[in-house]
């Protein structure tokens, strides 16, 4: 294979524990076909992992039937919460019960509220926690530094521009120290020159966590900066994981022994 032209900005790391496994997990809605059958995706303790394929492939399809958001009609969700603590299926367990044990999903259009202030958009993710905000919010600066000035803290959700509302919503995510966090292309409203330095601060942030957060992330715009920082890739076309020549595969790759041709010939085939 050809070699990666820039170096990646993923790490090394033997993940041994498991945060979430689905198995031959297909789901959709209730009245219309199904969008995804069969997935079987593994994501361990410090793991980033990219989910890559054109639209329509059911990307995103996948990350709403893990957060519950999609009618799940078959499989499992074994979501493994840590501690010592036993492995259990959620495929019935509401979207709210799987944000509260850990589960975070952070959409295309993530929302803030328009009328708070960034901070009170940040105390509102912990629930007005002030000892938890307090706690956390520095590593919230370190990503975001311009989020640690007073003027950006005050200012509304209306007042933002786009960037600085993404960072806000990005932010709200993160405050909460999810055990998984689902990023359906965050560098969306950002300008290409600071995406790769998101990408890098959110592992960054990963690492802070004593490398226990696991992270899956779509990225259509910025495919190679998202490549580079992975550990994993799964491929998906037609709503089924398949390996580079478009067969249905179960394997997860790793991101170092995929080339950028080979991925970006995978993406314009498949397209």
């Amino acid at each position: 294979m050809t070699p990666i032209t820039n170096p990646p900005l993923h790490h090394s790391t033997n993940h041994q524990s498991p945060i979430l496994s689905t198995f031959s997990l297909t789901a959709g809605y209730k009245r219309a076909r199904d969008i995804i059958r069969g997935i079987n995706v593994v994501i361990e303790e410090g793991e980033f992992v990219g989910l890559f394929g054109t639209n329509g492939a059911g990307k995103s399809t996948v990350l709403k039937a893990i957060m519950g958001l999609l009618y799940q009609k078959e499989g499992q969700i074994l979501y493994y919460p840590g501690n010592g603590a036993s492995s259990m299926d959620i495929i019935k367990h509401s979207a709210d019960m799987r944000s509260r044990m850990g589960i975070k999903y952070l959409t295309q259009d993530a929302r803030i509220f328009p009328n708070f202030t960034v901070k009170d958009n940040l105390m509102f993710a912990v629930n007005y926690d002030n000892n938890a905000y307090e706690q956390r919010i520095e590593r919230i600066f370190t990503l975001f530094p311009d989020m640690g000035e007073n003027s950006f803290l005050k200012k509304k959700g209306d007042d933002l521009s786009g960037g600085q509302r993404e960072k806000t919503a990005i932010a709200m995510v993160l405050i909460t120290e999810p055990r998984l966090l689902m990023l359906d292309e965050p560098s969306s409203g950002l300008s290409p020159n600071i995406v790769g330095a998101l990408l890098k601060g959110i592992r960054d942030f990963q690492k802070s966590r004593d490398g226990k957060m696991g992270i899956i992330l779509i990225e259509q715009q910025k495919l190679f900066d998202a490549k580079n920082i992975c550990d994993s890739l799964y491929l998906m076309k037609n709503g089924s994981v398949v390996d580079l020549e478009g067969n249905i595969s179960r394997e997860k790759l790793k991101a170092d022994s995929i080339s950028e041709e080979d991925l970006e010939r995978f993406m314009l085939v498949e397209a």
